[in-house]
């Protein structure tokens, strides 16, 4: 049951859950990541911009800088959370100015995605 305002809506487990009763139980991934990469498939790899330009605030008005990205997308093994399963890539991003050999931002994280699950 669900209240909104003066009124109540029933529900089922079946609208509210795609993954059913049981949440706790892993299913079995497939090992091969990039088959099951979906839409992230594309962006596995190493990337490179070296066009990049930066127009942030100094003391006095607008200052500009370019910059050369280096962004590498490496495929994951499948992760499970009870009856979900991810694909996906870490990435690792260095941004380095024009120039100068000391980078001014260094980022690492996941794309994850998961197969919509309908019954």
């Amino acid at each position: 049951m669900v209240r909104t305002g003066e009124e109540t809506i029933s529900v089922s487990v079946t609208e509210m859950d795609p993954y059913g009763a049981d949440i706790y139980t892993e299913v079995d991934g497939d090992p091969d990541t990039m088959a099951n990469l979906g839409p992230l498939r594309p962006m596995a790899g190493g990337w490179q911009g070296i066009r990049g330009a930066d127009e942030h605030p100094v003391d006095v008005g607008t200052e500009d800088s370019a910059f050369i990205e280096h962004y590498e997308l490496t495929p994951i093994d499948f992760q499970t959370n009870g009856p979900q399963i991810f694909y996906g890539l870490r990435y690792h991003t260095n941004i380095r100015e024009v120039g100068l050999p000391a980078m001014f931002h260094d980022q690492v994280g996941y794309w994850l995605w998961s197969r919509s699950r309908t019954r």
